[in-house]
């Protein structure tokens, strides 16, 4: 009878999975599939940790160019600004110039034939360079000084002697000169240089001072020497390059005549006083 039943139950079990439209699946086939899903699952899990972290890394790229488009746009925009003070400062040279022009006939207040030794001399010094037309002479000062000091070099000594050889005659004598420093915009490096010569204007003025001192020791009276110093706020070019500070940092020699103004000296600005 129970062995009636067991077929009975066999028979319907057998008749159920054929009504289901199931098949018998072999164990170890089974246990393939189940090892290829986990596989594929592991890939894809690790696809999307991927994708995730090349999501974060583009947004981190994103960001950096943005940063770098922003600072690029704010040296665009300070380097507009170098280039319009030194077209600013061009135009005021040239307009000083102009003046200066006029108050000497059309030309610099130099005689001719010291003007022609002086382009001589600045053929011969590739330090000094000289303009006929404001009367102003220009010499470099890594020539002149080393880095951060106001202490001349003896071989620079030459060039101002011969310099002030040219004025060692009658024709000179009513002529003044007037010694403005002048260096690029680096801070002064080092305490003990710093200690001596706090900021630029300090640094500047001791240059020009110690090339009027010379021109004084080589027989220039000192009734017709003149110096000042401007730091690094009167450059003629950017400072963007060791070449451009390079020429920013210069000391001017101004030779004028009895007929132009130049402040603090009395005899030239009589109504001033």
């Amino acid at each position: 009878m129970v062995v009636a039943r067991v077929c009975v139950i066999v028979a319907l079990g057998f008749s159920l999975l054929a009504a289901s439209g199931c098949a018998w699946v072999p164990r170890g086939r089974f246990a393939a599939v189940e090892s290829q899903n986990k596989s594929l699952t592991a890939v894809k899990e690790s696809l999307e940790g991927e994708l995730a972290n090349l999501k974060s890394h583009s947004r981190d790229v994103e960001d950096r160019l943005a940063g770098a488009e922003d600072e690029l746009a704010l040296l665009e925009s300070r380097y507009g600004i170098d280039r319009r003070k030194i077209a600013n400062y061009q135009r005021e040279r040239n307009a000083i110039r102009g003046q200066l022009g006029s108050l000497s006939g059309g030309g610099s207040a130099i005689p001719r034939v010291l003007g022609e030794r002086l382009k001589q001399l600045s053929n011969q010094h590739a330090a000094l360079q000289y303009d006929p037309h404001l009367g102003a002479a220009r010499l470099d000062t890594d020539i002149l000084f080393d880095t951060g000091k106001a202490k001349m070099r003896p071989n620079a000594q030459q060039v101002l002697s011969d310099f002030a050889n040219v004025f060692r005659t009658p024709d000179a004598g009513e002529l003044r000169f007037l010694v403005v420093g002048h260096t690029d915009d680096r801070r002064i490096v080092g305490s003990q240089l710093r200690q001596r010569y706090p900021n630029n204007f300090h640094l500047s003025s001791a240059r020009a001072l110690a090339v009027l001192d010379y021109l004084k020791e080589t027989g220039v009276p000192e009734n017709r020497l003149g110096m000042g110093g401007f730091g690094p706020y009167q450059q003629i070019t950017s400072n963007d390059t060791a070449e451009h500070r390079q020429k920013n940092r210069r000391v001017e020699i101004f030779i004028l005549g009895p007929q132009v103004p130049v402040v603090g000296w009395t005899e030239t600005t009589p109504t001033l006083y």
